[in-house]
């Protein structure tokens, strides 16, 4: 009688298998999987700019350095430099 016991506890514990509906069968094959991107942020289209807006741009930014550190020390060559990469790489980001 102990096995029978035994036997009716395990059937208790197992998942019972219920048939599911050839109607639900069908549903959930045809479940497509949908996946979200991020949306990039549009960029707006960037007119080229001439040698002149250029150099006007690298010379503001190259004032604007030796501004920041109090128009002392540093070398006018150097602040140039710096804002040409600077604006450079602006103006390649776009």
């Amino acid at each position: 009688m102990a096995k029978t016991t035994r036997n009716k506890a395990r059937a208790k514990a197992a998942p019972s298998k219920e048939r599911v509906p050839a109607a639900a069968k069908k549903k959930a094959a045809s479940t497509v999987k949908v996946e979200i991107k991020e949306a990039e942020p549009k960029r707006r289209p960037v007119e080229p700019i001439d040698d002149e807006q250029r150099r006007r741009m690298i010379a503001e930014a190259a004032y604007y350095r030796a501004e920041r550190r109090g128009f002392v020390g540093g070398s006018s060559v150097d602040d140039w430099i710096a804002a040409e990469i600077e604006v450079d790489a602006r103006l390649a980001r776009g």
